[in-house]
């Protein structure tokens, strides 16, 4: 027994030596500053695996991240320079006028991307709400880019108008139209009776299959009631200018907001 002791105590001396040799740390964090009360062994092995382990300290990461740019003043400025882009390019655009003969009213709200016109006609309401169409969900994977610029520059020549005729009963024409400068195209037709069942409303036979006579009937229709290609050569321009104005706007909410 004393044999096995003594030699028990030989093979332990090296260990004790070296946890003796090695300093004690307190581990902190960024939050907590309460010290670590940790027996010889597991300090020495936690020390041991710290030596060879490959991922930097806190104190690593911060000195690394004071030596990179300051991307906030980057972004900052990235921002300034598409807002003076933006408002150089505005500045070339036309300015628009109402034209005398225009028959709607217009409300054209701050933030919104599409305007409404509005106005009365031999006793019906008319509404027309119009967007500007984006031009990338036309986009088809198929064209070459030829055929791509060309599809591209005739949708951003155009605008779209929902046209809802409503009559004092309550019986409402909707129309989706393209309106281009030179001409205005109806795609869709559809009657809505607030007396009817939904089943009934939903039905609407494809505008193209209809009988020339009445298509051609139709857009003399929206005509009579201003949507015309004067109308809609105006609320291309209309568009383009509220566009660039409303991006314009975004750029600067979107730096006051970075930048404060």
């Amino acid at each position: 027994m004393a044999t096995l002791s003594k030699l028990m105590k030989k093979a332990a001396s090296p260990v004790i030596a070296l946890a003796n040799r090695t300093p004690h740390r307190n581990y902190t964090s960024a939050i907590f500053t309460i010290p670590l009360k940790i027996s010889t062994t597991i300090s020495t092995s936690t020390n041991l695996f710290r030596e060879v382990s490959p991922i930097p300290t806190y104190h690593n990461f911060s000195a690394l991240a004071t030596q990179t740019p300051n991307s906030h003043d980057t972004l900052v400025s990235a921002i300034e320079s598409e807002i003076d882009r933006a408002e150089e390019e505005f500045d070339h655009l036309e300015v628009v006028t109402i034209p005398g003969e225009f028959p709607f009213k217009i409300e054209d709200n701050a933030g919104e991307k599409l305007i409404t016109l509005t106005r009365e006609y031999q006793g019906e309401e008319i509404k027309v709400t119009v967007l500007k169409p984006d031009p990338e969900p036309y986009r088809d994977s198929d064209s070459d880019s030829d055929e791509w610029e060309d599809e591209k520059k005739k949708v951003e020549e155009s605008v779209h108008l929902n046209v809802c005729v409503t009559k004092k009963s309550g019986t409402t024409l909707k129309f989706n139209v393209t309106g281009e400068p030179d001409w205005v195209t109806i795609n869709t037709l559809a009657v809505n009776n607030p007396n009817a069942s939904d089943e009934d409303n939903a039905y609407a036979p494809a505008f193209l299959n209809l009988d020339m006579l009445v298509r051609e009937s139709f857009r003399v229709y929206l005509e009579n009631r201003g949507v015309e290609p004067s109308s809609a050569k105006f609320l291309l321009d209309y568009m383009a200018n509220k566009e660039r104005k409303e991006y314009t706007a975004w750029l600067k909410h979107l730096k006051n907001f970075i930048a404060n």
